[in-house]
């Protein structure tokens, strides 16, 4: 597969995006990655939420030299799920890859950290619908558009970027992938 520095068209990819492409069977990754700002706010206040609860109900008996027990550890629980929920999101969105894989007649969107995580294949024919979900002018600010591929009664929203201009891309490239 060889990297592309532009579009087919000679226009420059869109930011946070890359591209590649096979010579041989037309096939096309496309490849977002972008930390949202969220981030800034998450990493720090998940450091501080999790440190203060599962430090004082698990670890800090144990530096005090007290055995665990049963009613605080059965509290903690929740804590401890959604703590490792969270942070196993977090790092998802740093180190996950956002792929939207192409060829002539299908495509596959996948999100995974680690090959773990969702993907979703779709069929690319003459009469497949291809849209941006959500209504534009009620779409808060930051939160991202989702592309939906419809054939016939399945509909699948198959990802979602937080860039317009990737949104754009990537819908460009699956209507072309139509014809």
């Amino acid at each position: 597969m060889v990297r592309m520095e532009q579009t087919l068209d000679g226009r420059p990819l869109p930011k946070h995006v890359r591209m590649w492409r096979a010579e041989d069977s037309g096939r096309i990754e496309i490849v977002y990655r972008k930390l949202p700002a969220s981030l800034l706010f998450l990493i720090p206040f998940m450091c501080v939420w999790s440190g203060m609860s599962l430090g004082g109900i698990y670890v800090l008996p144990i530096l005090k030299g007290k055995p665990l027990e049963l009613l605080p550890c059965l509290f903690g629980i929740p804590f401890l799920v959604a703590s490792i929920a969270i942070w196993s999101g977090i790092l998802a969105v740093i180190f996950g890859t956002r792929k939207l894989t192409l060829e002539y007649g299908s495509g596959c969107y996948s999100f995974k950290l680690l090959g773990i995580g969702i993907s979703r294949s779709f069929d690319l024919r003459r009469d497949t619908e291809i849209s941006s979900g959500g209504n534009e002018t009620v779409r808060p600010r930051g939160v991202s558009r989702r592309i939906r591929v419809k054939n016939g009664y399945q509909s699948v929203y198959i990802c979602s970027f937080w860039d317009e201009d990737a949104t754009d891309f990537a819908l460009e490239q699956l209507r072309q992938h139509c014809a």
